[in-house]
């Protein structure tokens, strides 16, 4: 698998304590959505799991690797019609990872993202990592962070993920053909997903609407609150912090203070009626900036 031109670095150091012998039994790796990590994670474990330890895409295990029948490879995610990773997924996870490697002398796993795991599940995998398996290795994604539980965090080694210049991203994407708008560069990966593209401009054409007078703060929230409210506020924060390196004085003060309000929500866990009225809230105050 070909990696993106920045998390070629990542990649290689990794590489070089994986060469070593010096690489963790569990890492985090950290950063904002859409940059790669899950991209390089999977890397990662290809090069644990490879036979001569380059991912030379050449042996069983690479090839194994790339059908996703690799035994030895596990990948924990959210559950399709479930909203967490729940403490059934890390339990399964955690016997698998206590059996004998059946094709060679390491099994590895990917949890992405690591922080949809509920409380039952991040206690149950805090166990695994205070009591590894030796040969096992385990790789956690989030885009945030701070909302694993500090034991958690704490026994992984970081490895943070920084925005690419808008330059490298462009030629990138070019590179691969896809179409793309400005704020695709702060998520490239996601550029790919057409879905996902689609939805960002539902998003950020309401939140135009909004700032422009064309609508209201209510009705912009029925059509946003389809959509899951971190998602909604992901979106709505780069739009505001775009919004902010464009103003100055107090409209620059105001906006600092919408993205603090999305910030401190993003932080929560909010659901329900909740979410929409947070949503609301937060687009109320939006709407003051206009």
């Amino acid at each position: 698998m070909t990696l993106a031109p920045w998390l070629q670095a990542p990649y290689q150091a990794v590489g070089n304590r994986i060469d070593s012998g010096r690489f963790p039994h569990a890492i985090l790796i950290q950063g904002g959505r859409g940059l790669g990590k899950l991209p390089l994670a999977l890397a990662i474990a290809k090069r644990l799991l490879c036979e001569t330890r380059r991912a030379d895409d050449q042996c069983s295990a690479c090839q194994l690797f790339d059908r996703q029948t690799h035994s030895d490879f596990y990948r924990v995610d959210v559950a399709e019609g479930k909203t967490v990773i729940d403490i059934e997924s890390i339990r399964e996870l955690s016997e698998n990872l206590a059996t004998t490697s059946m094709l060679g002398d390491r099994k590895v796993a990917v949890i992405s993202p690591a922080d949809a795991m509920n409380t039952a599940a991040s206690n149950a995998l805090l166990k695994t990592l205070e009591e590894p398996t030796p040969g096992s290795f385990l790789i956690l994604c989030s885009d945030r962070p701070a909302k694993l539980p500090a034991t958690i965090r704490s026994r992984c080694q970081k490895l943070s993920l920084s925005v690419p210049l808008p330059s490298e991203v462009e030629a990138w994407l070019r590179e691969k053909g896809v179409q793309f708008e400005a704020w695709m560069t702060h998520q490239p990966y996601l550029a790919q997903d057409v879905e996902y593209a689609e939805r960002q401009s539902l998003i950020r054409q309401q939140l135009e609407l909004l700032i422009d007078g064309q609508a209201d703060a209510l009705a912009v929230a029925d059509h946003l609150a389809k959509l899951p409210l971190s998602y909604v506020l992901d979106v709505m924060c780069m739009w505001v912090g775009s919004a902010m390196l464009q103003s100055s004085g107090a409209r620059q003060v105001a906006l600092s203070r919408v993205q603090v309000q999305i910030v401190r929500y993003l932080a929560d866990e909010l659901t329900g009626l909740n979410a929409r009225a947070t949503l609301e809230s937060i687009l109320l105050n939006f709407a003051k900036q206009r």
